[in-house]
């Protein structure tokens, strides 16, 4: 994989992993198990949709 490519994945989990303590979540598993179960996407999958 292209460096700039492993670097925009950290970058994108590091992003995940803020908002979920952000909002309270004491793991960002459970914050994005949580997304997935109200909107039937996972962060990620709905980052690319928008």
């Amino acid at each position: 994989m292209p460096d700039f490519l492993l670097q925009w994945l950290h970058e994108l989990f590091e992003i995940i992993i803020r908002v979920s303590y952000d909002l309270g979540f004491k793991y960002p598993q459970h914050f994005i198990r949580v997304f997935k179960q109200r909107t039937g996407t996972t962060p990620n999958e709905y980052r690319s949709l928008t």
